[in-house]
């Protein structure tokens, strides 16, 4: 806070960048949200508050903005983007997680919806964080159907092969799957013996 408030100009700009702030550090719930009041700060207020890589120096405040909309890049993020296991969420509520079962997922629209049968969580997951929202119990009707809208983009194998257009890695971790959902850029995977999900997406190295 105190960098940040030798770039904002007044106590608005200052939460602006908190609040940007709180999703670069991994609430990943609030993407959407963070993503319009970036468009509020300049280029010098983007690197600092989400602590850009150096070879974003050279972008314009239009160049981050636009490199901010992929959920799994970075602006001036360097190494080749391949299919990797970027994080697991949940857990078994009995030690501090949130499902009572080894959930399921379902893909809702662009969302991906999980299921432990006694309540549902969305998924919220980009290259800052990865988390697990409560959506409603399982007696509540959804307002739109499971699995409707186009198909996600990814596929996955019994042998945990995850596959994304010609891009094919094989995850034997992954192998045997209860079920699994995706979006355009992101794939859950769950498994008949855990209480987490395995996250997969195109990024460069590293995890969450």
């Amino acid at each position: 806070l105190v960098l940040a408030g030798k770039v904002a100009g007044d106590v608005d700009e200052l939460m602006t960048m908190a609040q940007v702030a709180a999703w670069r550090s991994g609430l990943a719930q609030y993407r959407q949200s963070a993503l319009k009041l970036c468009s509020r700060l300049t280029a010098d207020q983007l690197r600092l508050v989400l602590d850009l890589p150096e070879g974003a120096d050279s972008h314009s405040r239009e160049d981050l903005l636009a490199g901010l909309a992929h959920p799994w890049r970075i602006p001036g993020e360097q190494g080749s983007r391949n299919l990797r296991l970027m994080a697991r969420v949940g857990g078994f509520r009995g030690f501090g997680g949130p499902f009572l079962r080894p959930p399921k997922v379902r893909r809702l629209g662009q969302d991906i919806l999980v299921e432990d049968g006694f309540e549902r969580r969305m998924l919220f997951a980009d290259r800052f964080g990865a988390v697990l929202v409560r959506h409603s119990r399982m007696t509540d009707p959804l307002v739109a159907p499971p699995d409707s809208g186009p198909p996600g983009a990814y596929g996955l194998g019994r042998n945990g092969s995850v596959n994304l257009g010609q891009e094919t890695v094989r995850m034997p971790e992954l192998a045997n799957a209860s079920s699994f959902a995706s979006t355009t850029h992101t794939l859950a995977v769950a498994l008949p013996v855990s209480h987490h999900l395995h996250i997969v997406a195109r990024c460069t190295e590293g995890s969450l």
